[in-house]
């Protein structure tokens, strides 16, 4: 190798090590960090990033350092975006040194927290959207699950990220989504709030999906009704149905009777549908004429 190249890795481990070591001695004394220990760390790992740009732990030890910066700061500090700032862009370049790996799990998590925690700020939100371009795509089917289910994330920068990457994913791995989103599209029925708005992105992420798999789309759909149909009886649909209906109608001021409504209709229309197996039939010709009465 050349002697620069070899002198910039020594330099790398060297201010890796400092930094390590100054972290260590002062919790050897039984101290706890200080902004002036954060800093100094702060500085050599800085100075390892640098030396060694293509270094997995320089960036790893950088970003975690950030961290740690930001858990000592008071909530609201003007400092503290900055921080957050340095930490995702450490922690996408880890990700990206580091793929597949074990750690880079752990980067991401990482990441997956600090995005969903400061995605709604400006600086935070350039930050990810950057970085999202500098990672392969491959590498957030490790993490699927978290990210779907942020898919109603309150914030409308974390929620419009959320969607965008899960458009990039389904681009290049449209199986990887169909199901999980199929399932969430599914949530319509919750007596919550959130699980209806998380149904409607989910369905909304899927009808962008059909422009290029509309065959896989509809295929997934078939298959989660189906399986929707054969472990829940309408017998159970109803009676959560109908339980939900009371507690709206009394307890939802103003709005009681439209809220019953809103959680019965879609049975309704399914009644008016007809049965397709035995078992819906059967339960047709044994509470079709109350239900279809009342």
């Amino acid at each position: 190798a050349p002697v620069g190249a070899f002198d910039s890795r020594l330099c790398m481990r060297a201010f890796l090590q400092l930094g390590n070591w100054h972290l260590q001695r002062r919790q050897a004394q039984g101290h706890s960090l200080d902004a002036q220990t954060i800093n100094s760390s702060l500085s050599f790992y800085s100075q390892a990033i640098r030396h060694g740009h293509d270094s997995y732990k320089a960036w790893h030890a950088w970003a975690l350092m950030n961290v740690t910066a930001l858990s000592h700061i008071e909530e609201g500090d003007p400092q503290a975006i900055s921080h957050v700032v340095a930490a995702l862009k450490g922690f996408f370049r880890s990700i990206a040194l580091g793929a597949k790996s074990e750690c880079s799990l752990q980067d991401l998590l990482m990441l997956l927290t600090l995005w969903f925690r400061y995605g709604g700020e400006v600086l935070a939100d350039s930050a990810l959207s950057d970085g999202f371009e500098r990672v392969d795509v491959d590498t957030w089917l490790l993490v699927i699950p978290q990210i779907i289910a942020r898919i109603n994330a309150p914030d409308t920068r974390v929620r419009r990220a959320v969607q965008h990457l899960l458009l990039r994913v389904g681009r290049s791995h449209p199986q990887a989504l169909i199901y999980p989103l199929a399932v969430a599209s599914h949530e319509a029925s919750s007596d919550t709030t959130a699980g209806s708005s998380r149904a409607h992105f989910a369905e909304h992420v899927l009808m962008q999906m059909r422009a290029h798999c509309d065959t896989l789309v509809e295929q997934a759909l078939l298959v989660s009704n189906e399986l929707i149909r054969v472990a829940i009886l309408w017998a159970e649909l109803w009676h959560e149905a109908l339980e939900q209906a009371y507690r709206r109608y009394f307890y939802c001021e103003q709005q009681g009777v439209d809220a019953m409504l809103q959680v019965l209709a879609p049975l309704y229309q399914k009644l008016d549908g007809g049965a397709a197996t035995t078992s819906e039939a059967a339960f047709i010709s044994l509470h079709g004429p109350d239900l279809q009465a009342a």
